[in-house]
């Protein structure tokens, strides 16, 4: 039986490590700041890139504190296994970071929040 995209983060040592976990009950057990600053490394050193986004990666923890805007996400290109990640916030719900499919990507109904 093949792994679901999502159960394979733990064994990548770039993506399956980028999510920093708090003390809060799943799902809502993610470190927002602590999780986006590490993608923010990962994509700055290489190790992984920003596919598209909302925003620009470094704008959603603000964006999201602002309380304008119900969500913001991003997919990123893990460079080590090539998986696509999925990194979403949301004003009234838990972030996710999961690996999805690449054409997910163009699926996504994208809006321009930077005007937000």
């Amino acid at each position: 039986m093949e792994k679901k995209l999502s159960d394979q983060l733990t064994s990548c040592p770039c993506c399956g490590t980028a999510v920093i976990y708090n003390n809060g009950k799943p799902p809502h057990n993610i470190n927002i700041q602590a999780t986006c600053d590490e993608l923010i490394k990962r994509c700055s050193n290489g190790e992984m890139n920003v596919i598209r986004g909302d925003c620009p990666i470094e704008m959603m923890v603000g964006l999201f504190n602002t309380d304008t805007v119900y969500t913001i996400v991003q997919f990123l290109h893990c460079n080590a296994c090539s998986k696509t990640i999925f990194w979403g916030l949301c004003v009234r719900g838990a972030p996710i970071y999961k690996a999805v499919e690449r054409d997910k990507v163009d699926k996504w109904p994208w809006e321009d929040k930077r005007k937000y």
